[in-house]
């Protein structure tokens, strides 16, 4: 799945577009909230480090951690997921921004 997300990610800059992944590693209730939270963001760091082997730029990845279920996940089970948000703008966008 990564690699794939990283084909995607490519051939947005190949076109011009500016992407920002966010990167989000889900856990389950049980555990400490504390424990949770790293476990959640290590999950999503692994897979930002995958994507960064595959080319994707360091500043688009956005990491972070969520101790509850994924959408569309049943709640009482294991929530042992990352899951990917991709945003994509033209160039042109950022730099009317910057102005």
């Amino acid at each position: 799945m990564a690699a794939q997300a990283a084909q995607w990610i490519r051939s947005a800059l190949d076109i011009g577009m500016v992407p920002e992944v966010r990167v989000i590693g889900y856990t389950d209730a049980s555990g400490t909230h504390q424990r949770n939270q790293v476990l959640g963001e290590e999950r999503a760091a692994h897979v930002a480090a995958l994507l960064r082997a595959a080319s994707v730029p360091q500043e688009t990845l956005q990491v972070e951690g969520k101790e509850d279920s994924a959408p569309g996940m049943e709640t009482d089970s294991l929530q042992r997921t990352v899951r990917f948000q991709l945003l994509l703008r033209p160039r042109d966008e950022e730099r009317r921004g910057a102005h």
